[in-house]
């Protein structure tokens, strides 16, 4: 195990400190105070944030009765596997990627508070319209 060291971080608008332990090991912030979850706590939070999920992108796109959201759970990783048609998969991505990018970020940070990993994977629809 290797040791913890406390950091104060300033933030750079108000000046006021925030302390973090960080495990010079891993190289990365290191959880406090989070027990580990039983399988059927695990298995009730996946769930929570599959149908969570799925109520946000149903509400972005046009047609919400042709998006619905499944889950895989690997060894280390949970996956929601966003399932969609072609003509609601840019509502979903967003411009630049954007709305997909938040949708993994707070499926991410959610997980992490819980003590899993998870992902998000979209479908890819080749794009057949292109001029040769």
């Amino acid at each position: 195990m290797g040791r913890t060291i406390q950091n104060k971080v300033y933030m750079e608008d108000r000046k006021i400190p925030v302390t973090r332990k960080f495990n010079s090991n891993r190289g990365e912030a290191e959880q406090t105070g989070e027990s580990q979850l039983t399988p059927e706590q695990k298995a009730e939070a996946v769930e929570q944030l599959r149908s969570c999920l799925e109520s946000c992108l149903k509400l972005i796109v046009m047609h919400p009765e042709e998006v619905s959201v499944s889950i895989f759970q690997g060894e280390n990783t949970t996956v929601f596997k966003v399932e969609c048609t072609q003509r609601n998969i840019g509502r979903i991505l967003g411009a630049k990627g954007k709305n997909i990018d938040s949708m993994r970020v707070f499926v991410q940070s959610v997980a992490w508070k819980n003590g899993f990993r998870a992902v998000i994977e979209v479908p890819f629809f080749p794009n057949n319209n292109r001029a040769e």
